[in-house]
Order: structure tokens, then sequence, then C-alpha cells
């Protein structure tokens, strides 16, 4: 897929990785759901089991406590008895609550309070004619075997509901196990989505964060330097060139400027073309900016005008030396692409404070010397304020 910007794409993959997480946070709800879920289900069959399991000791319990009673006839034995079914009724209408939503297992827990109430009515009529009328006239009517189908019938539904139960009980636990897995795996890519998403947005941020403070100041540079040969423009001029005269006035030195003009660059122009014009400007910035210090200052005015300020000077000597230099550097053949070409510079120089106290009046005094340099015959410099007195490269 093709993007019309990099901020297109990026938004892009944003959207696209928060959908992402907004998957994996669906995904992680949903499966919490189903987790609760599950554990209600392992919760309620894990009840229901203890209800099977208790109902099935207090049956045995009032089984075996009523026909202890029948055959000692302990007034302890039948307060037993009585208490004890109570206690299955509850335990049978608790399965049935529990067991609601299963019509099968409901008529199962149905058939079980029939039984037991067979079972227990006739015990409880044998408990009756036990304590009024004595073991000879149980055991007359005992001998009819009734409600003991019932008991076996109870016993047999009671293993079988449990036994099913349980079953039901692994399948949920067995479900919550691969739930709980699936939870914490998404989690876990949930955690690892949002931390890798908070690391590519950190650093597309700091990555347009430093394509920007790049931009900016790119275009600080283009807006203080010439485009073609990378030399300092007249705005960079000016203000490096108040910061040496500030620099010159506390620690009482001068500062010389030197406004300097190329000889034969139309001719140069004319015979080779612009583009070589070119790749000569950038020659001679080149040579000026080797010819001098790192703390001098060469800039570009437009054209073949090019300025050079010398600051922390103390003697016109080296004005002159360095003038001289540059004179030399720039007669020297330029080897174009197109030939050979030949040209020479002139150079009017003006010195802070003798010359101007500030740039503007500094660079109009380098210009008017630079003028008479040209007319005293080029190729040559000129002290600003001093008709007389030329230098001439030799």
């Amino acid at each position: 897929m093709r993007f019309r910007s990099p901020e297109s794409a990026a938004l892009f993959n944003l959207a696209l990785s928060l959908c992402c997480l907004l998957g994996l946070a669906g995904s992680a709800y949903f499966l919490y759901k189903e987790q609760r879920d599950t554990d209600r289900l392992v919760r309620q069959t894990q009840e229901v089991v203890s209800h099977v399991t208790q109902v099935q000791q207090l049956a045995l319990d009032a089984e075996s406590t009523g026909r202890a009673f029948l055959l000692v006839g302990d007034a302890h034995l039948l307060q037993r008895y009585e208490d004890t079914l109570p206690l299955i009724d509850r335990e049978i209408d608790t399965l049935e609550d529990l067991l609601a939503a299963d019509a099968t297992d409901r008529a199962v827990v149905g058939h079980i309070r029939q039984s037991v109430a067979t079972r227990f009515s006739y015990l409880s009529t044998l408990t009756q004619v036990r304590a009024a009328r004595g073991i000879d006239a149980v055991v007359k009517l005992a001998s009819t075997g009734t409600g003991r189908t019932e008991m076996g019938y109870v016993g047999a539904v009671l293993s079988e509901l449990k036994n099913a139960q349980n079953a039901q009980l692994r399948a949920h636990l067995a479900q919550r196990e691969r739930v709980m897995l699936e939870l914490w795996l998404v989690t876990v890519a949930f955690i690892v989505a949002g931390i890798a998403l908070a690391v590519w947005v950190y650093y597309k941020t700091r990555s347009a964060n430093a394509n920007r403070e790049s931009h900016d100041r790119q275009k600080e540079y283009m807006a203080r330097h010439d485009a073609l040969t990378g030399l300092a423009n007249r705005r960079h001029l000016q203000d490096r060139l108040e910061a040496q005269i500030a620099h010159a006035r506390r620690r009482n030195s001068v500062v010389a400027l030197m406004y300097l003009d190329l000889d034969g660059f139309k001719e140069v122009n004319d015979t080779f073309g612009h583009d070589s014009g070119d790749e000569l400007l950038i020659d001679v910035a080149r040579r000026l900016r080797g010819a001098l210090r790192d703390d001098d200052v060469v800039a570009r005015l437009g054209g073949d005008e090019f300025v050079v300020s010398l600051p922390d000077l103390h003697a016109v000597a080296d004005v002159d030396f360095v003038a001289t230099k540059l004179i030399d550097v720039l007669s020297a053949p330029y080897a174009l692409e197109a030939g050979e070409a030949r040209i020479s510079g002139s150079i009017g120089v003006a010195m802070f404070p003798r010359d101007g106290d500030s740039p503007k009046a500094l660079l109009v005094a380098a210009d008017r010397a630079l003028y008479r340099a040209k007319t005293a015959g080029k190729n040559r410099f000129q002290w600003a304020g001093e008709v007389a007195r030329l230098s001439v490269a030799s």
C-alpha cells in the first residue's frame, strides 16, 4: 500500500495498531465473561455434588437410625431419626433449586423425593407402632418389606446423579483451565502489543521531532547561508560582524573587512556558460575558506561579490598579508569541466574602528575602496581612505 506522506503512513499504522489492541481487549473481555460463567458452573456443580452426597449420607443415617430404634427401642435413636427427616427434605429442595435449569435432573430429584417419602413414611409408621405397641407388633407389620425397593432405587439414582455431576465438574474445570490459559495469553499479548505500540509511538515521535529539528536547522542554515557556495549570506555576515565588533570593543582590538570582487568572471560565464560560472564560484568559495582562519567569516553577497571579516587583529601588516594571499589564491587557474579558466580578484579593505563603527559603515567604506582598486587596474587591494596606497599581487 502506498501513502502520500510519511505522516499518513504513520497514522495508518497507528490506527491499525489501535484496532489490534481493541481486538485483543474485546477478546480478553469475552474470555473474562466466559471464565466467570465457567466459575459459576463449577461452583454450582460442586454444590450439587455436595448436596447429593449429603442426601446420601442423611438417607443412610435415617435408615440405620430408624432400624436401630425398631430393634432396641431407644428414645434417643427415635429423636435422631425424626431430626434427620427434615434435613433430607431441605437437601432435596436445594437440589431441585440447583437443578432447576435441567428438566431431566429435576425429574430425577422428584423421583428421589417420592421414593424417600414412601420409604420413610413407612419407616415412620413402624417407629410409631414400635413406640406404642412394642417390637412384636413391628415384626408382624414389617414382614411385608414395604419401602425397601425405594431405598435401593434412591441409592442407585443418587450415585448415578453424583457420578454425572462429577463428570460435568471435570468438564467445567477443564473448560475453566482452557479459558484461563487463553485469557492469560490474550492478556500477555495485549500487554506486549501495548508496550510495542508505546515504543513505536515513542520512536516515531522522537524521529518526527528529530526530523522537524533537522528541518528547522536546515531552514535556519539556508536562511543564513548562500545556497550555491555554502558561505555565509548577508544576514549571517551582519550578525557575525556585529558580534566581532562588540568583541573588539571589549578587548580594544580591531576588525578588518575585505570587500572582494572577481575580475573576469563575466567572460567565464560568456565563454563556458553559467553552469561553469557556478562551478567556478564554488571553487572560489573553497579557496577563500581554505586560506583563512576558522574564526574568520567568508560571505557571498551575490553574483561574484564576497566579503571577508578578520577579527582580533593587532597589526596592519597582518591585513596586507591576508589580502595579498587571497589575491594570489584567486589568480591560480581553475580546472572547470568545460575547460581551464583564469580570473583575478580586487579587494577593498576597511578597518574597525578607524573606517567605521558599524557593519553598514564598514561595508560602505570597503565597497568604495574596492571601486578604487578596480579603477586602478584590478588584481589588487586598497585600503579605505588611502587613494594613493595600492598593492599589486606579484
